[in-house]
């Protein structure tokens, strides 16, 4: 996790500036300033990250992703991306993209306690509540950077695609 973080790594330092620069009045600048210290700090934060208890994860986890059932059955849909790393990710990705702030807020330290818990009955040992809030603190910035050059090299494809479908609209 990531499968090639040499490649995640210097793809996100090709393509930082290019999003700062075409996003810089839509950030917050403390996010520009993270994405900037992130570039030296990225390989840190992956190998940090890799040190959490490894479990199957889904990479994908967002509302789209889960459907429930009553009682109390939660199914998650779409597994191509799954692989082995930290727990960490899929319940950094669900927080991030799927709660809004105050749900998230009030119900972070509950949603955090059941998940150690399942990471416990599952015979995950010695991994504490202050592991895991720092192993999301992790994810999180490898969701940020992932986020970065996802969005970019997207801009890119398209930007480059421009001029050929312009091309192919005027043959048409």
């Amino acid at each position: 996790f990531p499968i090639r973080p040499d490649r995640f790594h210097a793809r996100f330092r090709k393509f930082h500036l290019i999003f700062l620069k075409r996003f810089r009045s839509q950030i917050p600048a403390m996010m520009r300033h993270l994405t900037l210290r992130l570039v030296d700090r990225l390989a840190h934060v992956t190998n940090e990250l890799a040190q959490a208890p490894a479990t199957l994860i889904h990479v994908d986890t967002h509302l789209d992703n889960i459907l429930t059932e009553p009682p109390d059955t939660v199914v998650l849909l779409d597994w191509p991306s799954a692989m082995t790393g930290p727990a960490a990710i899929d319940l950094t990705r669900f927080m991030a993209t799927s709660l809004p702030a105050p749900i998230h807020q009030s119900v972070e330290s509950q949603i955090l306690a059941e998940y150690l818990a399942t990471l416990h009955a599952d015979g995950v040992t010695g991994y504490t509540l202050s592991d895991l809030r720092q192993h999301l603190t992790l994810a999180g910035l490898r969701l940020w950077a992932g986020m970065v050059t996802g969005y970019t090299a997207s801009i890119g494809q398209a930007l480059t695609d421009r001029p050929q479908i312009l091309q192919q609209d005027r043959k048409s």
